[in-house]
C-alpha cells in the first residue's frame, strides 16, 4: 500500500469465506512518504515492517521507525505469527521477535531465497513456508530452524497449516496437500480456470476453494474430501 496523509488499511474478518481483506477503512498514520507498508494482525496488535503497532486495531497508529540493524536495510517480504512470536521474511532468510519486535533474532534457514507465505499450528509448532522459486520449508520447532522438503517447480504463493498437513497453492492454480510435513503429496487442482484459490482453517479442517466455486475439506489426518458448500453457509 502506498501512504499519503492517510492509509488505506484492509481488516481482513476470521471465518470470512474468501479469507481476504473484506473491511476497508482509513486511519491516520505518521509516515515517511513513499514508504511501503504492509499490515500484519496479531492477537493483541497489528505489526507492519516499518515498526508502526497500535494496541487498539484500527484506531491510531505511530511510527516505531526501522528495524533494528542488521535487518533494517534490507526488503521485508512477508511476516507471519506463532503464539507471540512474530516472523519476518528477508532477502536472505527469516528473523524472529518474541517481544513485538524490540529484539530480533535469526532463524536457521535452509535455503537461498526467503519465502513468499509462511503458516504455522501453534500446539504443535509445526510450520511450514514456500517461494516463489517453487521450494517448500518446514520447522517443528516454532520457527527457530528450517529445512527444505521438496521443490514444486512451480511459483508457490500461499500456505496453510493445520497440525502437521500443510497445503500450498501456486500463482497458477495448483493447489496440493501433504499429511506428512511435505514428503508426500496429493494434487487437489493442478490449474484454476477462475480466481486463484483460498485456503483457510476453520474449526479445525482446513478448507480450500478453487476456481471460486469448488470447496475441498482436509482434516487434520490430512484426508481431503470436496464439499457442497463452504462451513459458513450453514
Amino acid at each position: 500500500m502506498r501512504p499519503t496523509a492517510w492509509v488505506l488499511l484492509g481488516a481482513c474478518i476470521l471465518g470470512s469465506p474468501s479469507a481476504l481483506a473484506v473491511g476497508w477503512g482509513t486511519t491516520p498514520v505518521d509516515i515517511p512518504l513513499g514508504a511501503d507498508v504492509s499490515v500484519h494482525r496479531e492477537p493483541v496488535s497489528y505489526f507492519a515492517p516499518l515498526g508502526f503497532r497500535t494496541l487498539t486495531p484500527t484506531v491510531t497508529w505511530s511510527y516505531r521507525g526501522l528495524l533494528p540493524p542488521p535487518f533494517g536495510t534490507t526488503q521485508i517480504h512477508n511476516f507471519a505469527s506463532s503464539g507471540a512470536r512474530i516472523f519476518a521474511a528477508l532477502d536472505d532468510g527469516v528473523v524472529f521477535t518474541d517481544d513485538r519486535g524490540a529484539h530480533w533474532s535469526r532463524a536457521s534457514w535452509d535455503g537461498s531465497q526467503a519465502p513468499r507465505a509462511m503458516a504455522f499450528d501453534d500446539a504443535s509448532g509445526f510450520g511450514a513456508a514456500v517461494g516463489t522459486n517453487g521450494t517448500v520449508w518446514t520447522t517443528t520447532d516454532r520457527g527457530q530452524s528450517w529445512r527444505t522438503r521438496r521443490d514444486v517447480g512451480d511459483v508457490l504463493v500461499d500456505v496453510a497449516v493445520l497440525g502437521h498437513v500443510v497445503a500450498w497453492t501456486s500463482i497458477r492454480g495448483l493447489v496440493q496437500v501433504s499429511a506428512d510435513g511435505g514428503t508426500s503429496v496429493r494434487t487437489l487442482s493442478e490449474r484454476a480456470r477462475g480466481p486463484m484459490p483460498v485456503m483457510s482453517t476453520w474449526q479445525s479442517q482446513l478448507w480450500i476453494r478453487v476456481d471460486g466455486a469448488r470447496w475441498w475439506r482436509v482434516d487434520r489426518e490430512g484426508a481431503a474430501e470436496r464439499a457442497d458448500r463452504s462451513p459458513w453457509d450453514g
